[in-house]
């Protein structure tokens, strides 16, 4: 993760008086944004996957 990144988080965390780790704040923001996300994700790994992968 860049520095700006970094900081731009750090400074959400402490503005918000938050008293959680990096870690977990970084987490939670994945875990929603793949949750939110989920059907568009699976669709396009779908269209990537072979439809056989041997046929006989």
């Amino acid at each position: 993760m860049n520095v700006e990144t970094l900081q731009l988080l750090r400074n959400v965390l402490h503005d918000l008086n938050e008293r959680v780790p990096m870690a977990s704040y970084i987490e939670n923001i994945l875990r929603e944004h793949l949750r939110a996300h989920q059907d568009l994700l699976n669709d396009a790994a779908d269209k990537q996957r072979r439809l056989n992968t041997l046929k006989l």
